[in-house]
């Protein structure tokens, strides 16, 4: 189950708004029992997602930080790059 299956509420949205360098796997029942949505977004754009997300962002209802999953120092941000390059990480951050 994914994290967004997870934190899914009752009549809850999940909008998809970066992308994924696959397909991402959906167990489609749990959108169902729960009378649940989802939706593709470009951020920026479509149904004023991105404004939103700032909003959210601003009171403290969520918690962007757990996203950055790596960090390293100006010296070190040619490993940072490469690293980003295995997909693995959420976001990466280098410190100026």
């Amino acid at each position: 189950m994914t994290e967004a299956e997870k934190s899914l509420a009752i009549n809850g949205r999940i909008v998809q708004i970066g992308r994924a360098a696959e397909r991402v796997p959906l167990y489609l029942e749990n959108l169902q029992v729960r009378a649940s949505q989802i939706f593709g977004a470009q951020g920026h754009s479509g149904n004023a997602t991105f404004p939103n997300v700032i909003r959210l962002m601003a009171s403290g209802k969520i918690d962007m930080r757990k996203m950055i999953t790596a960090r390293f120092t100006l010296n070190d941000a040619v490993k940072g790059i490469k690293q980003s390059t295995t997909r693995e990480d959420g976001k990466i951050m280098v410190k100026i």
